[in-house]
């Protein structure tokens, strides 16, 4: 069975210009891209930086691509190339992320007045299996708290930009209430799981951000 393939991309702008820079620029590119089969499936604007070196960040577009080859395709074309420019000016392309991946699981655009987007970055020796393990253990706790994990996105490979290159997976929630979250942290089922944790992550580089559906 062929795998869907995602386009993970974080939107990062130069100082100077603000989130409807972006979308004057998306709604012209996205006429272009539509050409290559490629469209937005999941749209984030990125309210509130809360760990990682992932800074500044202001969008979370989640793209779904036809195939693996389209990036390059896309980067030939003559109208593409006519607004490298402008899309040059306003974004600070040394800091714009973007990761190829896959679904685990997707249920598309989130809905939730509150999103919670966890980049998930491993320690050197761990990987898929341990997350899992460490999921199992604390989404029964998150969701006594109003955290609920919709979509999980496998990132197969990094592309370009200042987040962590070694990023292994995305997660998208819906939580009721971000004050909760401390709630959360200071409950004694989440704690016990807490040196866990730290074994298998590596909290300095995992990314979050707080985040309302486009």
């Amino acid at each position: 069975m062929k795998h869907q393939i995602y386009m993970i991309d974080f939107v990062v702008l130069n100082d100077g210009f603000t989130i409807k820079d972006r979308n004057k620029y998306e709604k012209k590119v996205i006429k272009i891209t539509k050409k290559y089969g490629m469209k937005i499936q999941q749209s984030y604007k990125l309210n509130k930086h809360m760990k990682g070196d992932l800074i500044g960040a202001i969008k979370l577009n989640i793209w779904i691509l036809p195939n693996a080859n389209v990036l390059k395709e896309l980067s030939k074309d003559e109208d593409y190339l006519e607004m490298v420019a402008y899309r040059n000016e306003i974004h600070n392309m040394n800091a714009v992320t973007i990761y190829m991946a896959e679904s685990e699981t997707n249920l598309g655009q989130l809905k939730g007045e509150n999103i919670f987007v966890d980049l998930v970055v491993m320690n050197d020796g761990y990987g898929n299996v341990e997350r899992d393990v460490y999921e199992d253990k604390i989404l029964p706790v998150a969701e006594n708290y109003g955290m609920h994990l919709k979509n999980v996105f496998n990132i197969r490979e990094y592309k370009m930009g200042m987040g962590p290159k070694n990023a292994i997976r995305l997660n998208i929630w819906e939580i009721e209430d971000p004050k909760k979250m401390k709630e959360l942290g200071e409950d004694k089922h989440y704690i016990e799981h807490v040196p866990f944790r730290n074994k298998i992550h590596n909290m300095s580089a995992l990314t979050l951000y707080l985040a309302e559906p486009i």
